[in-house]
């Protein structure tokens, strides 16, 4: 009898969240900067897709792709850029933005990449939902009908606020 088919259930859940390279020949360089806005030349990962670039300590920072102009793509990093060079190189990745969700997340505080600041340890998901959803059609949405109390009166009176809006 095999153990791996079992083995492989068990990492099916941490298999999602390792980062893997697209293709080596698409990776870029950073050819400036403007702002807080990084450019780079070299690879094109679609709108939305995540980078890591590499600094010149060896470490790597995450970058989320913004935008695009001829060539060029325009990252925004979600790290410290301290040690950012010219020339730095950019690996797309294949892991689109997602983020923890569950009961273990009840009473923890996390930051906008879904990372526990609170020093209680890692979170304890049980599953992660893309931070690109589906868009809704506003209407084929419900009527608000009945109002919401929001247990302030002045809002209540001034600025209602309709259940499901």
């Amino acid at each position: 009898m095999s153990t791996r088919p079992v083995f492989a259930s068990h990492l099916q859940p941490w298999l999602s969240r390792i980062p893997t390279y697209i293709a080596p020949r698409s990776m870029g360089r950073i050819s400036c900067t403007v702002g807080l806005t990084l450019q780079a030349e070299g690879c094109s990962p679609a709108l939305g897709a995540r980078c890591w670039i590499e600094l010149n300590s060896g470490r790597h920072i995450e970058a989320e792709v913004v935008g695009f102009s001829g060539e060029t793509i325009h990252l925004m990093p979600l790290d410290k850029v301290d040690g950012l060079s010219p020339g730095a190189r950019v690996i797309p990745l294949a892991l689109r933005g997602s983020v923890p969700v569950g009961a273990g997340m009840l009473g923890r505080v996390i930051n906008g990449r879904g990372q526990p600041i609170d020093g209680r340890g890692p979170l304890q998901a049980s599953t992660y939902y893309p931070l690109q959803g589906q868009t809704l059609n506003p209407l084929e949405r419900k009527p608000i009908r009945q109002p919401l109390d929001v247990g302030v009166r002045s809002i209540n009176g001034l600025l209602t606020v309709g259940r499901g809006q």
